[in-house]
């Protein structure tokens, strides 16, 4: 084999293998979109199923290659149905398709002997330009979204722009045949690589989906604020609800109802646009009356609706999907969220995971509505007992460490227990839980020991600052011997070498310095390369401070990272492939800012990364 035939033998197993998977994910779930999507991918992957079948010379069929190329050239037509879920076109646009798809195969049939260079051209160019005109559709509703959604648009843009280069290229091919061999593989390629992009945006893995889903929760708890006054509280966390399930799902409006059982009516508690969620309760009281009754997270497209006056009255108000999740626990049932979408869903299902996490999150915040309240009033009295009394304040400092202390250990404790109980029951039922259960039960634990190393780094973290601060006149190489003899096992199996410069002595905390060098020699050692770690300190007098550096040979930060990487709990990677929790450069900043300096970074991707920070030249206080 060639080169040229590997490149073709791989491009037509990812094709064989995305149609297979599409058609396994529409009969598991069976909904339209999964079906359009298998169907598109079935276009791709039954002409090069038979390709590679022929190739084998398991059969030779001109009637079978035939139907084959029929089958491709409906692909651009399958792809523009995909679109039609969230960007309709004008009904002529898809009659103008359909007659082009048929007017290709006619071409194909009757085959133009007389010119079949040109039969190749029209019907690749045909098909180019409805993959065009998609890609076109794809990139301006990507545009026009945000988060997941946003994302998943982009690659299925990306996709369908690379899928028409290679229907551009077939059709350069056609014209000048001499440089098939150079077009060919890169047509083939490309091919190969829209593949892969359509399934990992239409059937992603379960790892991507549920990552995707945590970067939504995260970006929406970042914008979500808590409302300061108690009587706001519940309307607060309702309307912030609201605007970010019409974010996350790109809809026309967002709202919260709730029934008033005494007037037997619906009250909107929140709603992005009141005049729509008022018509909604006048005109979808089957709809909202069917989400309440059964408590369960439901859609209802136009389309699918059977009963034609429910249709008739959804229809008024302007959208084509409406998506419901109960906002309800065991204990109450606080309403019901509803979105409004102005066409069809392109990924419902995803849509309605991200809005029953978003719902999980707000009842969440309504259950420890009455502690947050108590906090905030044990907070307002310790401020009134400051003001009154200065001696006390002392005593308040002291039994806020003491709750910390409390606090920290009946969090932990509750985790330990977690984590036993789920490790016996995976020791004693091995023969009762699957694969599935014991990768579930791996997952509980892993969780409940990141839990753990968080509560004892946010101890740390708030100790820099609550605990008292002895300056005295260190001598900086001390403060370096001692924290080198710390580490010297991590030294030790890393063959880490570490030099320096003359340090000075300065007026500064020696614990703080402490931590301050060895969280950023732990960072060299942990984000190391290839290379053996090597770790130089320096020190520089200017402006009327000592300005310390740490520099180091590892991988390095990106330059739009190095302001962020100091945020408490930022991270750059994965825990799985750097554990930590991303407070380390957090306390050092917090250090250094104790002592009236500030920290920063320069670094450069793959050849290392410095870190600077200065302590201010004082005299000792007598």
């Amino acid at each position: 084999m060639n080169i040229s035939e590997i490149i073709a033998f791989n491009t037509q197993i990812i094709f064989i293998l995305l149609s297979l998977i599409a058609i396994v994910d529409y009969i598991r779930h069976r909904d339209p979109r999964r079906r359009d999507f298998a169907l598109m991918a079935t276009a791709l992957g039954f002409p090069f199923a038979l390709v590679l079948l022929r190739n084998l010379q398991l059969f030779q069929s001109g009637a079978l290659d035939l139907a084959g190329a029929f089958v491709l050239f409906s692909q651009p037509y399958f792809l523009f149905r995909l679109l039609q879920y969230f960007r309709p076109s004008r009904p002529r646009i898809g009659i103008i398709i359909v007659v082009g798809f048929l007017l290709s195969c006619a071409l194909l049939w009757f085959r133009m002997v007389s010119n079949p260079a040109l039969t190749v051209v029209l019907i690749f160019g045909y098909c180019a330009v409805v993959e065009a005109y998609c890609t076109l559709g794809f990139y301006r509703g990507m545009q026009a979204t945000v988060g997941t959604l946003r994302r998943r648009l982009w690659i299925i843009t990306l996709s369908s722009a690379v899928f028409t280069l290679a229907f551009v290229i077939n059709v350069i091919k056609a014209q000048f045949p001499i440089i098939a061999p150079v077009t060919t593989p890169i047509a083939q390629i490309a091919s190969a690589v829209s593949a892969v992009f359509f399934y990992v945006a239409f059937v992603p893995p379960r790892g991507q989906r549920l990552a995707w889903q945590m970067e939504e929760l995260r970006d929406y708890l970042l914008q979500t604020r808590i409302a300061p006054a108690s009587e706001a509280f519940v309307s607060d966390n309702f309307r912030q609800l609201s605007q970010g399930a019409k974010q996350a799902t790109n809809g026309m409006a967002g709202g919260v109802l709730r029934l008033n059982e005494s007037a037997n009516e619906w009250d909107i508690l929140a709603a992005t646009d009141q005049a729509l969620f008022a018509s909604l309760i006048q005109n979808g009281q089957r709809f909202i009356n069917q989400g309440w009754q059964h408590r369960q997270t439901m859609s209802r497209s136009l389309p699918d609706i059977a009963d034609a006056d429910e249709r008739r009255q959804l229809r008024t108000l302007g959208a084509q999907t409406w998506l419901l999740v109960p906002i309800h626990n065991q204990e109450r049932s606080w309403g019901l969220l509803i979105v409004a979408l102005r066409d069809r869903s392109l990924f419902i299902d995803d849509d309605l995971k991200i809005l029953e996490l978003l719902v999980r999150e707000c009842i969440l915040v309504l259950d420890n509505h009455r502690l947050i309240d108590e906090l905030q009033d044990y907070s307002g009295q310790l401020e009134h007992k400051v003001e009154e009394r200065t001696a006390a304040l002392q005593r308040s400092n002291e039994e806020l460490r003491r709750y910390a202390y409390v606090a920290s250990h009946d969090l932990q404790e509750p985790l330990r227990t977690v984590t036993s109980y789920l490790q016996l029951i995976e020791q004693r039922f091995p023969d009762k839980l699957n694969e599935e259960g014991r990768e579930f039960i791996k997952f509980a634990v892993d969780g409940a020991l990141r839990m753990k190393n968080l509560i004892q780094d946010l101890l740390m973290y708030s100790r820099v600052e609550s605990r008292s601060h002895t300056f005295t006149l260190l001598d900086m190489q001390e403060v370096l011997d001692k924290t080198i003899q710390f580490l010297e096992v991590m030294l030790a199996e890393t063959d880490a070498h570490i030099t320096h410069d003359n340090l000075p002595k300065i007026i500064a905390d020696e614990e703080l310095m402490i931590q301050l060098f060895q969280n950023l020699i732990e960072n060299a050692i942990k984000y190391r390369s290839a290379k053996k770690p090597e770790i130089h300190i320096g020190a520089t007098c200017k402006d009327q401070h000592w300005v310390f550096s740490v520099r180091d040979n590892g991988i390095g930060i990106e330059q739009q990272y190095l302001e962020q990487i100091f945020i408490i709990f930022k991270r750059l990677h994965i825990a799985d492939e750097y554990p930590g929790t991303g407070i380390g450069l957090a306390v050092c900043k917090k250090a250094v800012e104790l002592h009236d300096g500030r920290i920063w970074a320069e670094s450069e991707v793959g050849q290392g990364t410095t870190f600077h920070f200065t302590i201010p030249i004082r005299e000792l206080a007598s």
